[in-house]
C-alpha cells in the first residue's frame, strides 16, 4: 500500500529564517505519510544565521540561491526535485498532519496537474491582520480580482468540472484566470519545469490554465500562514513590495500579459477607492451582513493602510506611478 503512494518534494526558499523554519519543517516531518516518501529541498539566499543547520537537522537538502530572490531559486529546485508531487511552502507556513495524504488524493485523476487547499483563518494565535489576509487576501488583489482571488469563493465565479466530498475540480478560463500562485502549499505534478526568467510564482499557474490544465481545490483548510504579527508589521512587510511594483520591470507589470484589460482598469481605480474611506466602509458593512462575516469590518482599515503606502511610494516614483495608472506600459 505504501509503495503506491506518490512521493512528495517540499520546496522552501529561505533567508535568515531561524525563528520560523523549525515550525514549518516540523510540520512536514509530522505528516501521517511515510517518511521515506517525503523529500525536502531548502534553497538558501545567503542566510547568516543558523537556518541552514536547522534545515539539515530535518533531513533537508540545502541549495544555494545567490540571486537573493526566492522566485529565482525555484527553477533549479524543481529540476532537483524527485517527487511525483512537488509542493511549495514559505517558512511562515505550517501544514496540517493530513496535508500530504489529502493533497495526493486529486492526483489519482491523471488529468489533474495542480492542486491547492484553503489557508486557515481562525487560529487563536493569529493577529487580526493575518485572519483578514488568509480569508480575503490583500485589499489590492481583492479589488482587482474579486471572488477570483480566494479559493473559498471560486465556486461563485467558476463552474466546477466535478465535485467530490473532498475536492473540487476546475478548468479555469484562460481569459479570466483566478489569482493562484505556486505558494502556500500549492502542489504541482512532477516533473515540473519553471523557466528561469519568471518574475513571480503566478505566471506558471496562468500558463497551466492557458494549456487547459485541470486543477483541484481541496476543500479543507490545511495550511497555516502566519502572514503578519499586526498592522505595523503588515506595513513594514508590504512597503518594499509596493515600491517595487511601480518599477517598469516589476513582477506586477510582467504579469500583465495574463491579465485582461478590465482587471487592469480596476487596478488603476483601486487607490482612489481605498483612500476614499466611505465606499470601503459601505462595502465592509454590506458584506459583513450579507456573508455573516464580521471580519469584513476590518476591510477599510487594511485598505486605507495599503492606500497610504501606495500614495507615499507613488510620490517617490511619480513618473512610473503615472505610467502604471494609465496602463502605458
Amino acid at each position: 500500500m505504501t509503495d503506491s503512494l506518490p512521493k512528495f518534494t517540499f520546496i522552501i526558499p529561505v533567508r535568515n529564517e531561524s525563528a520560523r523554519i523549525d515550525r514549518c519543517l516540523a510540520s512536514i516531518r509530522a505528516q501521517d505519510y511515510p517518511y521515506e516518501k517525503i523529500e525536502i529541498i531548502v534553497p538558501d539566499q545567503g542566510s547568516t544565521d543558523d537556518t541552514r543547520e536547522k534545515a539539515r537537522s530535518y533531513g533537508a537538502v540545502v541549495t544555494e540561491n545567490p540571486a537573493q530572490r526566492a522566485i529565482f531559486s525555484m527553477p533549479a529546485a524543481y529540476r532537483l526535485a524527485s517527487g511525483d508531487l512537488i509542493c511549495s511552502l514559505a517558512a511562515d507556513n505550517v501544514i496540517r498532519p493530513s496535508f500530504a495524504r489529502r493533497m495526493a488524493e486529486p492526483f489519482a485523476d491523471p488529468s489533474v496537474r495542480f492542486a491547492f487547499a484553503h489557508v486557515t483563518d481562525d487560529r487563536p494565535d493569529y493577529a487580526l491582520t493575518t485572519r483578514y489576509f488568509n480569508r480575503f487576501t490583500d485589499p489590492f488583489n481583492q479589488f482587482m480580482y474579486g471572488a477570483a482571488c480566494n479559493s473559498r469563493d471560486f465556486h461563485k465565479v467558476y463552474k466546477p468540472l466535478r465535485t467530490t466530498s473532498d475536492f473540487t475540480l476546475y478548468r479555469f478560463p484562460p481569459d479570466r484566470p483566478p489569482l493562484l500562485a505556486i505558494a502556500q502549499g500549492a502542489v504541482v505534478r512532477g516533473p515540473f519545469t519553471m523557466p528561469d526568467d519568471y518574475e513571480d510564482d503566478v505566471g506558471c499557474v496562468f500558463d497551466m490554465i492557458a494549456s487547459g490544465a485541470v486543477m483541484a481545490c481541496v476543500d479543507e483548510p490545511l495550511v497555516d500562514h502566519y502572514t503578519t504579527t499586526g498592522l505595523f508589521d503588515l506595513l513594514r512587510k508590504f512597503q518594499p513590495r509596493i515600491a517595487k511594483n511601480f518599477k517598469p520591470a516589476s513582477s506586477l507589470r510582467w504579469r500583465d500579459r495574463y491579465v485582461p484589460p478590465d482587471r487592469r482598469r480596476r487596478r488603476s481605480l483601486w487607490p482612489f477607492y481605498a483612500i476614499s474611506i466611505v465606499p470601503p466602509t459601505v462595502v465592509a458593512l454590506w458584506r459583513a451582513v450579507r456573508d455573516r462575516e464580521p471580519l469584513w469590518l476590518y476591510h477599510p482599515v487594511i485598505g486605507f493602510a495599503f492606500a497610504w503606502i501606495t500614495a507615499v511610494e507613488a510620490c517617490k516614483n511619480l513618473g512610473d506611478a503615472l505610467d502604471l495608472l494609465f496602463n502605458r506600459h
